[in-house]
């Protein structure tokens, strides 16, 4: 019998995923690459599922498209094989009826459930044993009207067996799906794609036409999670000679981050990322490559995503696939990683990245010249203005506004549900459990808070802002947002002022809402994914539960939600922070502005605008 210990220890071994072997494929016989938004995506996918002859497999993290959904119960109803693999996110309330769907016209489907809550985050299918379809866009309607995705379509029998190779390994991970009962239609036929207009729509982003690629004669795949893709990738990263180009939905690995940080002192980088990049903790992601010389934009398209996820390096090689470029992806995540080698197919790209950059934002970082000029103790501080701590290295620049109307929108989160465990918290019971959030926090602390009140005997309050403090100091994002009354006279005014002038000082981002709204919120969110909400304010009755009675509760999710977070960096805040003379000037500007006569506001607004 082996040792307890041995036991253990293969135990240990055998619940790691284990990775899927990554190869070169010489044969291909037909490539193509369609981009979204309102591209030949869809179009071209149908085209390639109405030929099936025997079988098509399925791997997509999110599968919602009814018209991929209809054309996959026609290929069983034809007796064609269907195997659907799915994360466990699909297999939610909302979801089950596509899932119940599929099952009733003779698919069989299957829902991940990988180690370590990994996710199956391909989007993928292989027909036939002889032709791969994969790239960014999961099966949904978004992904092909509104996304900016891409589509790839190669037929190549080697290929194929690869991907069926880490499909096998999916089905280990997994589960049959038990469906319910399925309503609906007894037959269905096989859709004709939905018109996609060419013009218009979101930000006017049109993808060009699907192009085919006879000069590309080779390709290598890599699955997650496993490590050699990441190792070729920074490879392939390392070696650029003469340029790289990026367009990507998130990036937060270091490691891919230090090597586009170190290229850029010899080769030309641009990135392009999604709007999200620009907020919360993976801001000073952006501030970082800018200061390492990286020319960097970001795109904001509403409720649709720049979901691209590439780099074209030196003109000849291309990398895509399904993952995002962040630790989970590489190391517990479902994902593929693509190399293929290609003059023409690099210009595809980097022509449509080019057009893309038409509708994005330049990254606006804080410029070095101000900026200590000193040698660093930490990369944090190359970024700290003269005379501030290492600590407050990095904080998002702010300036004069700029627009003086809209001043009493108060964005509206949209509803949304979660799942998770709830705990209620009474009086005394908040600020243990708020200081332990604090101080455990690994990535983000996000809060909006009503009232902060720190005097001279307040222990509680100190004790918390402190925390708040250390936390930034540690390399945390510690973003945070506080009333500022309408009435200049209200203590508060002045209470929180000097609560932004302290922490902003340690690294921690306060912005101060503008006085023409009320915020009443007390929240905190921290790594996205633990929630405290309640009545207790940040004052000494309530947070000693001494004076006030108070409740609140403590929402552990079962996974990572951002929209908490996006809802706090919605709310309508000052635009300079600079200094505190700059905002208390901002905020007697807009109670002024506010206070005029319809007439006398249009008038002064436009003198106030043409001025700046």
């Amino acid at each position: 019998m082996l040792p307890p210990r041995t036991i253990l220890a293969l135990a240990a071994l055998l619940a790691l995923p284990q990775p899927i072997p990554a190869q070169r494929v010489d044969r291909i016989e037909r490539s193509q690459v369609a981009f979204s938004p309102r591209g030949d995506a869809l179009q071209n996918i149908l085209q390639e599922l109405r030929g099936a002859r025997s079988r098509v497999d399925v791997a997509v993290y999110y599968f919602t498209n009814q018209t991929l959904i209809d054309a996959l119960c026609a290929l069983s109803e034809r007796n064609i094989k269907v195997r659907v693999f799915v994360d466990e996110d699909m297999a939610r309330a909302s979801h089950r009826r596509a899932l119940d769907k599929l099952v009733h016209f003779g698919a069989t489907v299957f829902v991940e459930n990988l180690p370590h809550n990994g996710k199956l985050h391909l989007k993928t299918a292989v027909i036939d044993e002889h032709t791969v379809i994969t790239g960014s866009a999961n099966w949904t309607e978004t992904a092909f009207t509104a996304n900016v995705e891409d589509t790839l379509i190669i037929r190549s029998p080697a290929l194929a067996r690869r991907y069926l190779d880490a499909y096998q390994w999916l089905e280990r991970h997994s589960v049959p799906y038990m469906a319910g009962s399925y309503d609906g239609a007894d037959r269905v036929s096989f859709p004709s794609a939905p018109r996609q207009p060419r013009t218009g729509g979101q930000r006017r982003i049109v993808a060009p036409r699907a192009s085919s690629f006879p000069d590309l004669m080779a390709l290598e795949v890599y699955f997650s999670p496993q490590q050699p893709g990441l190792d070729r990738f920074l490879e392939s990263l390392r070696g650029a000679q003469r340029s790289i180009d990026v367009g990507i939905y998130i990036v937060t690995h270091p490691q891919i981050v230090e090597a586009l940080c170190q290229v850029a002192a010899r080769v030309p980088v641009r990135l392009l990322a999604d709007g999200t990049m620009n907020t919360g903790n993976r801001l000073p992601i952006l501030q970082q490559m800018w200061d390492a010389g990286i020319e960097v934009h970001y795109v904001e398209l509403g409720r649709a995503n720049f979901h691209i996820k590439n780099a074209v390096i030196d003109g000849m090689e291309v990398w895509t696939g399904s993952a995002n470029w962040t630790q989970g992806a590489a190391a517990v995540n479902a994902e593929d990683m693509l190399l293929l080698r290609s003059p023409r197919l690099a210009r595809f790209y980097t022509d449509y990245l080019n057009t893309l950059i038409g509708h994005a934002t330049s990254f606006a970082g804080i410029e070095r010249s101000a900026v200590a000029q000193t040698a660093p103790e930490s990369p944090r501080a190359a970024l700290a203005p003269r005379g501030t701590p290492a600590a407050a290295a990095v904080l998002p620049p702010t300036g004069p506004r700029r627009n003086f109307r809209h001043l009493s929108d108060s964005p509206e989160t949209p509803r949304f549900h979660v799942s998770g465990r709830v705990a209620y918290l009474r009086n005394e019971e908040y600020l243990p459990v708020l200081l332990d959030l604090i101080r455990t926090a690994n990535q983000s602390i996000m809060i909006s808070m009503f009232h902060v009140a720190p005097t001279t005997r307040s222990p509680s309050v100190d004790q918390v802002l402190d925390e708040l403090g250390a936390a930034a100091e540690r390399g945390l994002y510690v973003y945070m947002v506080l009333e500022l009354p309408s009435d200049p006279s209200d203590a508060q005014n002045d209470n929180h002022s000097g609560v932004a002038e302290r922490l902003r000082a340690r690294g921690v981002d306060v912005r101060l809402s503008v006085p023409t709204l009320r915020l009443h919120e007390k929240m905190v969110v921290v790594d996205l994914c633990k929630l405290l909400i309640g009545s207790h304010n940040w004052s000494e009755g309530a947070l000693s539960g001494g004076a006030v009675y108070e409740s609140s509760a403590l929402v552990l999710l079962d996974q990572q939600e951002p929209r908490f977070a996006q809802h706090i960096l919605r709310h309508n805040i000052l635009s300079d922070m600079r200094s505190r003379e700059q905002w208390e000037n901002e905020a007697s500007l807009i109670r002024h502005v506010v206070g005029l006569g319809r007439a006398d506001q249009e008038r002064f607004i436009r003198e106030l605008e043409a001025s700046r």
